[in-house]
């Protein structure tokens, strides 16, 4: 193995140890409030419960939220999910409040998004055209970007009785919804730095052996030429990607933990409103 692979691999190892613990350092209360995938940025609307996130258009009883502005182009969606999810599609709708699923425009169709296994992902946005006769900044460009997708789900609920033993049903597919309410802005008016970076989650096991060998093969031919062009230079390739790998685990790591802090105290502000709004109703009977 060359002086480059070889910190390449030591560097890897470190990224492997540091960036798990935040990223996915999701609490309790995160993975009950959310469905299988979900927004990070821009924020989604609130999350009820299974039972409603499989119904659409937007898996919620909530309509629209304080809206975020989002690029018309270069635009992206911060996501994070808890397990693996399949066939996603990115839609957009400029109705004032989508009801129905094909009040919604296809931006991204299933077919790109077969299978993801992300703990966050970050997908680009092709450019976004407005309706006709609608100006950048105009109520008019308020619009809803939503996710639809499909995932493994168990009713809790669904299970029956053989003998003295009770069987649950195996995991079904369910189509799941969620939605973010943004409004739509010149890319040269949004100055904000969209939150996004790839991290592969733990809730799948992976195989690379076949990578593996034909790595170890390329390693053999060139190790001679590798350290050569290592020594004759006044930085060495693994140096320079030493300080690239080192300064972007830091940057990574700073932006991870401010992202799970952010987003634990959105979640606890969700859980509050959904209690107080609960209560309310509960008052409204009586």
């Amino acid at each position: 193995m060359t002086s480059t692979k070889r910190l390449l691999f030591g560097a890897s190892l470190i990224l492997a140890t540091v960036l798990p613990a935040p990223c996915l350092a999701h609490s309790e209360e995160d993975f009950d409030n959310m469905g299988p995938m979900d927004f990070m940025w821009p924020p989604d609307r609130q999350w009820v419960d299974d039972e409603m996130g499989m119904t659409g258009p937007c898996g919620t009883n909530q309509g629209p939220t304080d809206r975020t502005e989002f690029p018309l182009t270069n635009g992206a969606l911060s996501l994070e999910q808890k397990q693996n999810v399949y066939d996603v599609q990115v839609s957009i709708s400029f109705d004032r409040d989508p009801t129905e699923n094909n009040n919604f425009d296809v931006l991204i169709p299933q077919e790109r998004m077969r299978f993801m296994d992300w703990s966050h992902v970050c997908i680009g946005l092709p450019s976004i055209s407005l309706p006709a006769g609608a100006g950048a900044g105009d109520d008019s460009t308020n619009a809803t970007i939503r996710l639809r997708y499909t995932a493994e789900y168990v009713d809790p609920d669904h299970h029956h009785r053989r003998g003295d033993m009770v069987k649950r049903h195996m995991a079904a597919n369910e189509t799941f919804y969620s939605c973010a309410d943004v409004t739509l802005v010149p890319a040269e008016a949004f100055t904000f730095d969209i939150p996004c970076f790839n991290f592969t989650g733990d809730f799948e096991s992976h195989s690379h052996d076949d990578d593996h060998d034909d790595d170890h093969d390329d390693d053999i031919n060139d190790d001679d030429d590798d350290d050569e062009d290592d020594s004759s230079s006044g930085l060495s390739r693994g140096a320079i990607a030493g300080i690239v790998i080192g300064s972007v685990a830091g940057a990574g790591v700073l932006a991870t933990v401010a992202w799970y802090f952010w987003r634990r105290d959105r979640r606890e502000k969700q859980i509050a409103e959904r209690m107080i709004y609960e209560h309310n109703k509960i008052v409204g009977s009586d």
